[in-house]
């Protein structure tokens, strides 16, 4: 089992508050990729550290499909629409 890094930085590009201390992302990490996701803000529990929490990343087929078509579109690579 691969070991995740613990000190990622990352950009918030864009965001979008969809419920009270949630927000769906788009933000560009610190190696360059964009990538999406929702940010939730969790409050302490017993079972939880809480703070800001990153969920869901391309989860979705056409997520990650308009990830894709963003980093082109940030490279000025021609995106083709179907």
């Amino acid at each position: 089992m691969s070991k995740l890094p613990t000190n990622v930085n990352f950009l918030i590009l864009r965001y979008q508050q969809v419920k009270e201390n949630v927000h769906f992302v788009m933000l560009r990490n610190n190696d360059g990729i964009y990538s999406t996701g929702t940010l939730a803000n969790i409050p302490k529990q017993e079972s939880t550290d809480g703070g800001w929490h990153l969920f869901g990343e391309q989860k979705f087929e056409k997520e990650r499909a308009a990830v894709i078509v963003y980093n082109k579109l940030c490279r000025g690579v021609p995106v083709k629409i179907k």
